[in-house]
């Protein structure tokens, strides 16, 4: 029987889960993601789950690499994404945040885990990195054909940087970004 995606790890990520419910057993919501972040660390470890806390994820912009100062919160076995938050209730954008990470680090996959839930498993969520995503591209309409020739070229700017970078960065970011395009 022919499947349609690879197996993303399905094996590790029960593991991962499994992790991440003991910590939320033991502490429960209500704590700072930095302290869950350190106990899951630590749980992984004693699992003998190879990981990393705090990867750098560089922005990098025609060549040209941005200091922004990206961490991704954890990376398991070098291909599984761990953003973990503690809020109470998980916003689209952290959703975002996910998917831009996992595209801008070309990892596979990506486990998004609110410690702010009541019961932990209500609140992970899975994502794969999908690069047959469509984007859909800026094409200029009829409203941008009254701006003057700069601020088409500054739109054209800032809608080929969304396409690339995706959303969920820090608006420090973007601006970054757009000033770099607009440079070369």
């Amino acid at each position: 029987m022919k499947t349609l995606h690879e197996d993303l790890g399905s094996e590790l990520t029960k593991r991962v889960i499994a992790a991440a419910i003991a910590v939320h057993r033991e502490f429960g919501p209500g704590m700072d993601e930095a302290d869950y972040e350190r106990a899951l660390h630590l749980e992984l470890a004693a699992m003998g789950i190879e990981h990393e806390c705090q990867v750098p994820l560089p922005l990098i912009d025609k060549g040209t690499k941005l200091d922004c100062g990206y961490r991704m919160d954890l990376v398991v076995a070098g291909w599984l994404l761990l953003e973990l938050k503690a809020v109470e209730k998980l916003h689209p954008l952290h959703e975002a945040q996910l998917i831009t990470y996992l595209r801008l680090a070309r990892l596979k996959l990506g486990l998004l885990m609110n410690f702010g839930s009541l019961v932990l498993r209500d609140g992970i969520v899975r994502r794969a990195n999908s690069s047959a995503r469509e984007s859909k591209l800026y094409a200029p309409g009829a409203e941008f054909q009254s701006m003057d020739e700069l601020s088409r070229e500054v739109m054209d700017a800032a809608f080929e940087v969304q396409h690339v970078l995706g959303t969920g960065l820090l608006r420090s970011a973007y601006e970054a970004t757009v000033i770099q395009t607009l440079a070369v």
